[in-house]
């Protein structure tokens, strides 16, 4: 333990070996549990990188340990990266953390930032009136609520503190909107897996995305593509490089396989389209049919970046794009494919209607 700690890599090993060894020290007539449990601060502060969550989940393994982790839950917490806290929230525990977090919740709003809030709001079922407050500390800084709700990736999307500052304004207008029309709170955004290209959140029945510029913004528009709700390219209007979309929330839950993709491409590629990209990361299930679902607001497909119009209504339990980049009209010169997929399925379309055309002929 003491070469460890002196390399600030101590880390469960240590504590299973002090606990299956279960004497007394050598140095003082205290059992080692004791001993851990007066220097668990000193302890955690030279842990390896990251190691928080595994060696909790260690200490909740003996009884003579766990109950040092319900007394000291808070400080641990305090103690705990995000990545680490996010972890930590995902352990099992021989006790409720969402009741002690909902009762101590006064005590977190107080020492937590608001990154560490975010992720507790998403981990922990909170009460009626802790996410009252929730919401209002989010309301009261709520530059730094959107700032971390795209993980602080503005700075980098937009290259300099000057545009990120006008992408927040923009967002929260956004966002004004959306929890009004979507009935809730800021307290109820939830953060969503990124993509590639952008930083997704989901409001009410709304996705907003935020991102770089696209390889392709504007695109032939289709019945199985995802209708955005908003699809701009601030760089039309400004010397800012960010993409915004908003749109209906799908299930993305989709786990085809080879086959189903190939005839998901296939009804693209018989209506002139070429998708480069297809994976089912980038597809969705929609759960209503294909269209705008909002009040007052401008259907000129032109304006959300579509090379034409398209007002065939796909209807829900159909797959569509979500992913609204590497999409090209088949005459296109600079197709590129991201995913190998979509090249072999070309090739396997091509190949396939070349043999057709030879029949035909015959």
């Amino acid at each position: 333990m003491k070469q460890s700690y002196k390399n600030n890599f101590v880390t469960n090993v240590e504590i299973k070996l002090l606990n299956e060894k279960n004497k007394k020290s050598f140095f003082s007539d205290k059992k080692l549990e004791i001993l851990i449990d007066e220097n668990l601060y000193q302890i955690l502060d030279h842990r390896a990188k990251e190691y928080l969550p595994i060696i909790v989940n260690e200490m909740l393994k003996y009884d003579s340990t766990k109950f040092i982790i319900e007394r000291k839950f808070f400080r641990i917490l305090n103690e705990a990266s995000l990545f680490e806290m996010k972890n930590l929230l995902n352990l099992e525990y021989y006790f409720d953390i969402d009741n002690i977090i909902n009762d101590n919740f006064d005590y977190l709003l107080e020492t937590f930032n608001i990154d560490k809030l975010i992720l507790l709001n998403y981990k922990i079922k909170l009460n009626k009136e802790n996410k009252n407050k929730l919401n209002n500390i989010f309301n009261e800084n709520i530059i730094c609520f959107i700032d971390a709700l795209f993980n602080h990736n503005l700075i980098y999307i937009c290259e300099e503190e000057k545009a990120k500052n006008k992408v927040i304004d923009i967002i929260r207008l956004i966002i004004d909107e959306l929890i009004v029309s979507e009935n809730v709170n800021l307290a109820d955004i939830k953060k969503l897996q990124s993509g590639s290209y952008s930083k997704v959140i989901q409001i009410g029945n709304k996705i907003l995305k935020v991102g770089i510029e696209r390889k392709t913004f504007n695109i032939p528009n289709s019945k199985y593509i995802l209708k955005p709700i908003i699809r701009k390219n601030l760089r039309e209007i400004s010397s800012i490089p960010v993409v915004i979309e908003v749109s209906e929330k799908v299930d993305t839950n989709v786990k085809l396989d080879n086959d189903k993709l190939y005839e998901f491409y296939e009804k693209l590629r018989n209506n002139g389209i070429i998708y480069g990209d297809l994976k089912n990361e980038n597809i969705g299930i929609l759960l209503k049919d294909n269209k705008i679902y909002y009040n007052n607001i401008s259907y000129d497909y032109k304006n959300r970046g579509f090379l034409n119009d398209c007002y065939d209504i796909l209807e829900k339990g159909n797959i569509v794009i979500i992913d609204l980049d590497y999409i090209y009209l088949e005459d296109d010169k600079d197709i590129e494919y991201p995913s190998s997929l979509s090249k072999q399925f070309e090739e396997r379309y091509l190949d396939e209607n070349k043999k057709y055309e030879l029949k035909i002929n015959k």
